[in-house]
């Protein structure tokens, strides 16, 4: 097994967040804003493709690149040349449910950040808006996790981990470095799915960002 629970604990923490914007509705009747940045797809039918599946999900990616992370809380994948690294690129793949909605608004963009406003001075996201996506809106999202008193608080107080846990681990923690994630969100089949890339240096971003285009043009729910 991958160093296990300590090496992705700091990766895991949003995804308590993330679940709150589960069930929004939205108050519908948006158009398609044409000045909305486009985030640019890769094509899967170039790649070789590997796939993983986990409840209500399954997704494909590069299997050149990544591979199926089966540790992890959720469903989710590594990028393989990290994988022996102190800290391991990965993307997460949550099913948040049925949101009422067909696509994501503007409505949906300020509930959830209205979830975030809690978090405290361990939790940045500056950049956070609509983009498109193969023709449909898309929560866009880039943040930046240090951790911090405030941070490990949040890990009890969620419910995340104990008290006795964080104490444990709390130098580990206290060491790690800043985590920056690229989230997108969007409906699939009528259902919420997070895409949510965790990475800790610059040059993996795009890396990142490429391989979410490719698990929202291949995301099945079951």
């Amino acid at each position: 097994m991958k160093k296990g629970i300590k090496t992705i604990s700091l990766l895991l923490a949003l995804t308590f967040v993330i679940a709150s914007f589960a069930g929004c509705g939205t108050t519908g009747g948006e158009q398609k804003d044409p000045q909305l940045t486009v985030i640019e797809g890769v094509d899967p039918s170039t790649l070789t493709l590997g796939s993983a599946e986990r409840d209500t999900l399954k997704i494909s990616f590069d299997s050149t690149k990544w591979h199926h992370w089966e540790q992890m809380q959720n469903l989710g994948i590594a990028l393989t040349e990290t994988w022996e690294a102190e800290n391991t690129v990965n993307i997460q793949f949550i099913d948040n449910g049925e949101p009422n909605a067909s696509e994501v608004t503007e409505t949906h963009l300020e509930q959830l950040m209205k979830g975030f406003e809690g978090s405290g001075d361990w939790f940045d996201a500056s950049i956070h808006e609509l983009r498109m996506f193969e023709g449909k809106k898309v929560i866009y999202i880039e943040t930046t996790v240090t951790c911090t008193e405030d941070y490990l608080a949040f890990l009890v107080e969620s419910g995340s981990y104990t008290q006795e846990w964080v104490d444990e681990n709390k130098e580990e923690l206290m060491n790690a470095p800043s985590t920056k994630q690229v989230q997108v969100y969007t409906i699939v089949d009528g259902h919420l799915v997070s895409y949510v890339g965790t990475y800790f240096e610059d040059a993996h971003k795009q890396i990142v960002l490429d391989a979410i285009t490719v698990a929202i043009q291949t995301t099945e729910i079951k």
